[in-house]
């Protein structure tokens, strides 16, 4: 019923956008949804609407990702499919390609229209199909399939790193990123061959498919680093690297979670009701959103970068520092493992792959935005 509702609910506003494109479209979607996008897209606002998050948008995609999650559980557990912390593990390669597709994005990497693709939710969407659609096929693949598999998804790679380049297919950035891509599906290949006999499980099989998804974003990052400037506006051209962000924030994020899950674990030799809140999973879910406590705040207390997020941008403006996102996250992150650990275990003990689906959600929310701003700081987009 939720899959009709969602289809129903998307016609009727594709219909009222062609028939009232003054009022639905003007006044509603574009003001609150697709405007920011562009404006992202284009790095400038654009009829006065600016890349930011705002309360309609937010509340909305808060709703659609509740019902995201709904929809996944339903079609999981129809097929199986277990998600157990090797499963959280394996998705952490599509979190990083997401990223560094995103921070690409940032640094005008992709020409329009995809450039659209890699900026939030459409990326979500993007990776999200991309994970569940490989979880389904996990085990109906066996070796050989699996290596025909990850070389027909190397157009699928191509298409963006290749055809998406504002500096045109045949340039050294996109080339030689793809380039990284198929080499490193020959060496895939090559691993999954000699497992002959073997046929992977499925955290295992996502693995292999992350690693291949991060080779051409990662290399093309990479080459950022070295030629800042490489592509985009002129205005890139002279744009300041932060290299040593890459030690600072990871640096500052475990040093939070240690901070808050040590005593959380001694705690829980007394009370053993906390453990599993004190558990590895637990710490981290913690550490991914410490990792966008710190990103946050050495970008825009150090380096000028601005807040997208409605309430995170509220609380920054009324305590003048963006530290105030370790405390914050600190308490919310602390509360909701409490509720899903602790309040309920019992109930969601029923429904294990509920479980773990609530968990992989709430460690791509705080890992996926920690890594990105962590990446748009070291190449200083």
């Amino acid at each position: 019923m939720l899959v009709y509702g969602l289809a129903v609910s998307g016609l009727v506003a594709l219909v009222a956008c062609l028939l009232f494109p003054s009022v639905v479209w003007d006044r509603f979607v574009y003001r609150y949804f697709w405007g920011s996008t562009e404006a992202d897209a284009l790095g400038h606002p654009v009829n006065g609407i600016t890349e930011d998050y705002n309360l309609i948008s937010t509340v909305v995609y808060g709703i659609l990702l509740a019902a995201a999650v709904y929809l996944i559980h339903t079609g999981l557990k129809r097929h199986g499919v277990a998600i157990d912390l090797n499963y959280i593990l394996a998705l952490v390669p599509f979190v990083l390609y997401g990223t560094l597709a995103r921070a690409l994005e940032d640094s005008f990497y992709f020409s329009l229209p995809a450039a659209y693709v890699f900026i939030s939710p459409q990326i979500y969407v993007l990776v999200g199909a991309l994970v569940i659609g490989l979880t389904m096929l996990a085990r109906r693949l066996d070796n050989r399939r699996t290596v025909a598999m990850l070389w027909a998804m190397v157009p699928f790679h191509c298409l963006f790193l290749v055809g998406g380049f504002r500096g045109g297919a045949a340039s050294e950035p996109a080339v030689l990123s793809a380039a990284t891509l198929v080499a490193l599906t020959v060496v895939l290949s090559a691993v999954v061959l000699r497992r002959e006999g073997v046929r992977a499980d499925t955290p295992t099989f996502l693995a292999w498919f992350g690693l291949q998804s991060i080779s051409g974003p990662l290399f093309a990052v990479a080459y950022w680093c070295v030629r800042p400037g490489a592509w985009g506006p002129e205005s890139a051209v002279g744009w300041t690297l932060h290299p040593g962000e890459l030690a600072i924030v990871p640096a500052l994020a475990a040093g939070a979670t240690l901070l808050v899950w040590s005593p959380l674990r001694l705690l829980a030799r007394e009370r053993k009701t906390l453990a599993p809140m004190a558990s590895g999973t637990g710490a981290f879910i913690l550490s991914g959103h410490f990792l966008d406590a710190a990103a946050t705040y050495r970008a825009l207390d150090f380096h000028s970068y601005g807040e997208k997020h409605v309430l995170s941008n509220y609380l920054i403006e009324t305590a003048g520092t963006a530290l105030v996102m370790f405390p914050m996250k600190a308490v919310a992150i602390g509360a909701i493992l409490y509720v899903l650990e602790v309040e309920f275990r019992k109930e969601l003990g029923r429904d294990a792959l509920l479980q773990g689906l609530l968990r992989a959600a709430l460690l791509i929310l705080g890992l996926a935005p920690g890594l990105r701003d962590l990446f748009r700081l070291v190449m200083g987009v």
